[in-house]
């Protein structure tokens, strides 16, 4: 629903946009943009919104903390059962607890694979 409502702003909104240069074909006219919209609607969206982290040793330690352990350690799966069910504490952003998730094996690697960055990639 709230994909719906994105686009569907920004097609409204068009006369007002400043299109930025990397975008001028999609935004050279109304029908062009909402083909645009009409494309990126259909894709699937990970959105992560966060406050701005404003203190760079913070952020140096947070992202240097991928680089000698895994997104999820072995000490937070509680439950496993193959493919079917995989079950893990994790410390929610939002509510400031620690909260408790089951998922299928699936969902598991699809989460997982977010926070691995492509081979060769420099963060």
């Amino acid at each position: 629903m709230w994909r719906y409502r994105i686009t569907r702003l920004l097609s409204r909104k068009y006369p007002e946009l400043v299109i930025p240069d990397e975008l001028a074909v999609e935004g050279n006219s109304k029908r062009d943009w909402n083909r645009f919209l009409d494309t990126h609607y259909r894709r699937g969206w990970n959105v992560n919104i966060s406050r701005v982290m404003d203190n760079a040793t913070h952020v140096a330690v947070y992202f240097g903390s991928y680089l000698k352990k895994p997104p999820v350690p072995m000490s937070r799966l509680e439950h496993y059962a193959g493919q079917d069910e995989i079950g893990l504490r994790y410390n929610s952003h939002r509510t400031k607890r620690e909260e408790y998730l089951l998922m299928s094996g699936d969902e598991f690697m699809e989460r997982f694979s977010w926070h691995v960055a492509d081979k060769g990639s420099v963060w």
